[in-house]
């Protein structure tokens, strides 16, 4: 699998940078606690859409890119992206890896009044030949001991075995 589409709602406005700041104590409280809502949701809708698109596959993307639909005035891309951290951060836990480890290939702003409100997120892998790789593939088996189903397993000498399960090694 080279990409994986998963399309989402836009998130609330509150997760914006550029999100209005409440004047009172009061309601700097309440928006916070709206804020941490809205965040929680959000990772579980991209968890949740993310699992359904994998449909039991793996992916170990490299790159991901982000597809704004909007309508009326053209939205600054810096605040598309932050309003989807939460996303991302849903989507990653989904595919297993660590969202540091993807580079973002760019945002998408496209005004289609047919798909206004909606968001796609795009993961690539970009890695050709022995890179393209996972450690999953049975040509990289070799640095695994026999009996290990860990996908962190590898040996770390010949006199120590494995560092994930300890098998192997000289006891």
């Amino acid at each position: 699998m080279d990409s994986l589409k998963i399309t989402l709602p836009h998130t609330p406005r509150c997760l914006s940078p550029n999100a209005k700041a409440p004047l009172t104590p009061r309601g700097a409280m309440v928006a916070e606690y709206k804020k941490t809502a809205a965040k929680s949701r959000a990772r579980n809708i991209a968890w949740g859409r993310t699992c359904e698109a994998l449909n039991g596959r793996r992916m170990q993307p490299t790159h991901y890119r982000v597809i704004w639909f909007y309508k009326g005035n053209k939205p600054d891309a810096d605040n598309c992206l932050a309003r989807c951290k939460a996303y991302l951060d849903g989507a990653c836990k989904a595919l297993g890896i660590d969202d540091r480890t993807l580079d973002c290939a760019g945002i998408d702003r496209v005004h289609d009044l047919a798909r206004a409100g909606q968001v796609e997120i795009v993961f690539e892998d970009r890695r050709k030949g022995w890179d393209a790789l996972t450690p999953h593939s049975p040509k990289l088996s070799f640095g695994r001991c026999e009996d290990c189903v860990n996908d962190k397993c590898s040996l770390r000498g010949h006199d120590q075995g494995c560092s994930a399960c300890m098998k192997g090694g000289q006891q």
